[in-house]
């Protein structure tokens, strides 16, 4: 998540987009499924030129529309920074179909990663493969964001995000930036074996899209 104190109207607007862009939809198809007009949404993640951007009244709107969509985020965090940011929403036991699926796991798997990619600039996906982001990220999980290079990666001090070092690619926070292209990376798990760390960063993606393997079924809440 990105710091409280960030709360200048860029900021907002795009902790908006990152919300978004959490439920791996373009503006168009987010405005589609969740009934709210491309022009405003607009307004919402690129102020100014006579857009003011997004209001407290606009915020509980826009909570409503992610919440159709299975995606859960506060209004503190979209409007101030503070709080819940985006996070799949958690469905009751009961939500997993018993019946037989209409496409297999591996299908919806790639049907979802195919759509995030199709709907994000220069988008990465990654599977996590630890538990050192663990009890926010799951080993296991798919997340996905857009990728960002050189002075690009400054601007997400603070975020989790995904990135990559000649070491590999892992999910961390990333945290201030120490010499050159080098930042200090942490861990949220507390019985990781290295909690912080620093490396050279090659790029880095704000998290901004998660999928777990189970699918639930349309229309079950």
């Amino acid at each position: 998540m990105r710091k409280a104190a960030v709360n200048t109207p860029i900021s907002v607007a795009h902790r908006v987009k990152s919300a978004r862009m959490f439920s791996g939809l373009s503006r168009k198809s987010f405005s589609e499924k969740a009934g709210l007009s491309i022009a405003t949404l607009r307004s919402w993640e690129e102020p100014g030129d006579g857009r003011r951007g997004i209001t407290s009244k606009g915020a509980a709107r826009f909570i409503k529309a992610l919440n159709k969509l299975d995606v859960f985020c506060s209004s503190d965090w979209i409007l101030r920074g503070e709080g819940t940011g985006p996070r799949l929403l958690t469905p009751s036991p009961l939500a997993f179909s018993e019946e037989p699926a209409l496409w297999s796991e591996e299908e919806s798997v790639l049907r979802d990663l195919q759509s995030f990619k199709q709907n994000n600039p220069d988008p990465i996906l990654l599977l996590v493969a630890d538990s050192a982001m663990a009890p926010i990220y799951l080993k296991g999980e798919y997340v996905g964001g857009s990728k960002k290079v050189g002075v690009g990666i400054e601007g997400m001090v603070g975020c989790d995000c995904i990135i990559e070092t000649a070491a590999g690619i892992f999910v961390r926070r990333l945290g201030q930036r120490i010499a050159d292209d080098t930042y200090v990376l942490i861990a949220l798990n507390r019985e990781a074996e290295d909690i912080s760390c620093h490396a050279r960063v090659l790029s880095a993606a704000e998290v901004v899209w998660r999928r777990s393997r189970r699918r639930i079924r349309n229309g079950t809440r």
